[in-house]
């Protein structure tokens, strides 16, 4: 569990842009280094992925989310109580320790310059995740030709509605619609 704990503490400290941009380093970090299987944990890329699901549809933050259901997994309530803490320790410490340096800095272009950079590499780093899981999904599901054209015509046409509306609300009811359609009739 210590391990555990402390791949997550290590996690926590380099997740700059909120969980979603931790999902690749957890997936790197635990299932493509098999520490996962080190430390005894049932889990497959599978699992990670439907982990990745039901955090983003419960409320909170994505990567406390993750670390909690891979801290149940390893010793139940306990487990989700200390790796959740433990991953959001680092941010807690550092947004306390420099938010004074933020405040007064904030202005100044040299730190304008830093978080514009941030923000870039927050972006590259959730686009590459959504590419893995994307590609994942895939190659593991072997979806036919018809799939991949309806998921991305799909895809194409809410980003047209959103550049267009700018209403995430809406986005949120039509994909439960198109989900719903989909699931009614193609599976």
């Amino acid at each position: 569990m210590i391990k555990l704990i402390l791949i997550f503490v290590y996690i926590g400290t380099f997740t700059i842009g909120g969980g979603a941009s931790g999902i690749a380093l957890i997936q790197q970090v635990l299932f493509e280094n098999g520490i996962v299987n080190e430390l005894g944990l049932n889990l497959n890329q599978n699992d990670f992925f439907a982990i990745i699901a039901i955090s983003e549809s419960t409320p909170g933050p994505i990567g406390i989310n993750m670390a909690s259901f891979i801290g149940f997994f390893k010793r139940g309530l306990i487990g989700a109580f200390l790796i959740s803490s433990f991953y959001a320790l680092p941010s807690f410490l550092i947004l306390s320790l420099g938010y004074n340096f933020i405040k007064r800095n904030l202005n100044k272009n040299y730190m304008k310059n830093i978080l514009k950079y941030v923000k870039i590499s927050i972006v590259g780093i959730i686009y590459s995740v959504v590419i893995k899981i994307a590609f994942s999904g895939i190659i593991m599901n072997s979806y036919e030709l018809e799939n991949i054209i309806l998921n991305t015509s799909i895809f194409l046409g809410m980003y047209m509605l959103y550049r267009k509306y700018q209403n995430p609300l809406l986005l949120i009811l039509i994909a439960v619609l198109a989900g719903s359609i989909y699931n009614v009739i193609i599976i």
